[in-house]
């Protein structure tokens, strides 16, 4: 006859404590690990994807754009950039347009001209996820002053040339100089992060808003 045996209380307690240990160790990592994937890949493709759009609209546009009306940035986005990137909603939010991607991401598109016939700016502000573009507010006038580098980054554009990062001039563009951007202007960090190879690594200044 076989003789059956079953885990006594102590075993099934001492073996959910072992579970429980490892998981407070490995799950923290884990999450990190996630938000900085999902970050980073949202990043990286939107920043393609619009730069593609933009210049297939380049050639389009043939009517000056002020940027100064928010229902005016509803219209200019419908009209030209609405065919090339795929959006679930579009609302006006000012001083531009909030935008709601099929993939989860959200952004704010407003554009600013400098003089009247001179080339204006376009500015962008990515939400890797769409929900954390609703409540923010746009500092129009100070671009630099939007985005927290971790859920928001700022990129601007002149004219009909792509997006780029925040700009340093060539002498200064180290990684330390970039950090330290990063540091007091969160919204570029996506400059340090494209740096490094779209990766955030360890000594990203805002990495331990990636832990929670």
């Amino acid at each position: 006859m076989y003789k059956h045996t079953a885990f006594t209380l102590a075993e099934v307690l001492i073996t959910l404590a072992i579970i429980g240990i490892v998981a407070a160790m490995t799950l923290p990592g884990l999450i990190t690990s996630y938000n900085k994937t999902l970050v980073v890949t949202r990043l990286k493709h939107q920043y393609s994807l619009y730069n593609q759009a933009k210049m297939m609209i380049s050639q389009q546009i043939n009517r000056t754009f002020t940027g100064e009306d928010t229902d005016e940035s509803v219209e200019f986005y419908k009209e030209f950039y609405a065919p090339y990137i795929k959006s679930v909603s579009i609302k006006p939010k000012p001083p531009g347009v909030l935008v709601e991607l099929n993939n989860g991401v959200g952004m704010v598109l407003w554009k600013r001209a400098t003089s009247i016939n001179v080339i204006d700016f376009e500015y962008l502000l990515f939400c890797p996820r769409y929900k954390d573009c609703i409540g923010l507010e746009i500092q129009n006038w100070s671009p630099e002053a939007n985005g927290d580098g971790y859920k928001s980054f700022m990129l601007y554009s002149s004219g009909s040339l792509p997006l780029y990062h925040w700009v340093i001039s060539s002498p200064e563009r180290t990684r330390d100089a970039l950090k330290e951007l990063c540091k007091t202007k969160p919204g570029y960090c996506i400059t340090l992060i494209s740096y490094d190879g779209w990766q955030i690594k360890e000594d990203y200044p805002h990495i331990d808003k990636f832990r929670r």
